[in-house]
Protein backbone atom coordinates (compact mmCIF):
# COMPACT_ATOMS: atom_id res chain seq x y z
CA UNK A 1 0.00 0.00 0.00
CA UNK A 2 2.95 2.52 0.79
CA UNK A 3 4.41 1.45 -2.77
CA UNK A 4 3.89 4.53 -5.03
CA UNK A 5 2.94 3.40 -8.94
CA UNK A 6 5.62 3.39 -11.07
CA UNK A 7 8.49 3.14 -8.34
CA UNK A 8 8.70 -1.11 -9.51
CA UNK A 9 10.76 -1.00 -12.76
CA UNK A 10 9.05 -4.01 -13.83
CA UNK A 11 5.51 -3.23 -12.58
CA UNK A 12 4.83 0.64 -12.92
CA UNK A 13 1.05 0.12 -11.92
CA UNK A 14 2.18 -1.93 -8.78
CA UNK A 15 1.15 0.09 -5.76
CA UNK A 16 -1.40 1.84 -4.02
CA UNK A 17 0.23 5.05 -3.31
CA UNK A 18 -0.71 5.91 0.02
CA UNK A 19 1.82 8.81 0.47
CA UNK A 20 -0.16 10.88 -2.30
CA UNK A 21 -3.28 11.26 0.27
CA UNK A 22 -0.78 12.43 3.32
CA UNK A 23 -2.07 16.10 3.38
CA UNK A 24 -5.43 15.56 1.56
CA UNK A 25 -8.70 15.85 3.64
CA UNK A 26 -9.88 13.19 5.41
CA UNK A 27 -13.64 12.65 4.34
CA UNK A 28 -15.58 9.55 2.26
CA UNK A 29 -14.64 10.85 -0.79
CA UNK A 30 -11.00 10.03 0.05
CA UNK A 31 -11.39 6.88 1.97
CA UNK A 32 -13.61 5.42 -1.10
CA UNK A 33 -11.36 6.52 -3.50
CA UNK A 34 -8.45 4.58 -1.34
CA UNK A 35 -10.68 1.80 -0.51
CA UNK A 36 -11.01 1.35 -4.64
CA UNK A 37 -7.48 1.46 -5.16
CA UNK A 38 -6.72 -1.15 -2.14
CA UNK A 39 -9.26 -3.56 -4.09
CA UNK A 40 -7.38 -3.11 -7.46
CA UNK A 41 -4.24 -3.89 -6.04
CA UNK A 42 -5.55 -7.48 -4.93
CA UNK A 43 -7.84 -8.04 -7.49
CA UNK A 44 -4.44 -7.18 -10.48
CA UNK A 45 -1.48 -8.54 -8.39
CA UNK A 46 -2.89 -11.07 -5.59
CA UNK A 47 -4.54 -14.20 -7.06
CA UNK A 48 -4.87 -15.96 -3.56
CA UNK A 49 -7.22 -13.15 -2.32
CA UNK A 50 -10.74 -12.68 -3.03
CA UNK A 51 -10.99 -8.93 -3.83
CA UNK A 52 -14.38 -8.54 -4.02
CA UNK A 53 -14.71 -10.03 -0.43
CA UNK A 54 -12.13 -7.47 0.87
CA UNK A 55 -13.97 -5.68 4.11
CA UNK A 56 -12.62 -2.46 5.65
CA UNK A 57 -13.22 -0.73 8.94
CA UNK A 58 -12.89 2.79 10.40
CA UNK A 59 -9.91 2.75 12.96
CA UNK A 60 -7.84 -0.28 13.85
CA UNK A 61 -9.53 -3.37 15.19
CA UNK A 62 -6.70 -4.41 17.05
CA UNK A 63 -4.32 -2.38 18.33
CA UNK A 64 -2.76 -4.36 21.07
CA UNK A 65 -3.51 -1.34 23.54
CA UNK A 66 -6.23 -0.38 26.08
CA UNK A 67 -7.14 2.59 24.15
CA UNK A 68 -10.01 4.62 26.39
CA UNK A 69 -10.00 8.26 24.12
CA UNK A 70 -12.72 9.89 23.00
CA UNK A 71 -11.00 12.60 21.31
CA UNK A 72 -12.01 12.08 17.28
CA UNK A 73 -8.51 12.95 15.24
CA UNK A 74 -9.63 14.79 12.07
CA UNK A 75 -5.68 14.70 10.93
CA UNK A 76 -5.43 10.29 11.34
CA UNK A 77 -6.88 8.12 9.43
CA UNK A 78 -6.59 4.68 10.73
CA UNK A 79 -7.97 1.87 8.44
CA UNK A 80 -8.54 -1.56 8.80
CA UNK A 81 -8.29 -3.91 5.90
CA UNK A 82 -9.74 -7.58 6.21
CA UNK A 83 -8.82 -9.73 3.32
CA UNK A 84 -10.38 -12.80 2.45
CA UNK A 85 -8.16 -15.57 0.71
CA UNK A 86 -9.42 -18.47 -2.02
CA UNK A 87 -7.23 -20.84 0.29
CA UNK A 88 -9.27 -23.54 2.48
CA UNK A 89 -8.50 -24.27 5.97
CA UNK A 90 -6.57 -27.59 5.53
CA UNK A 91 -3.74 -28.49 3.77
CA UNK A 92 -2.73 -31.67 2.00
CA UNK A 93 0.76 -32.77 1.59
CA UNK A 94 1.75 -35.20 -0.87
CA UNK A 95 5.47 -36.99 0.07
CA UNK A 96 6.61 -39.72 -2.70
CA UNK A 97 3.43 -39.67 -4.63
CA UNK A 98 1.37 -41.48 -1.80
Amino acid sequence: MLTEPTELYNYPTFGVGLKQYLFQYNTENTKAILKDKIKNQFRTFEPDCNAANTSFADGLLVTGENEDTTVQDFNTLKLTVGIQTVLGDDVEVTIDGE
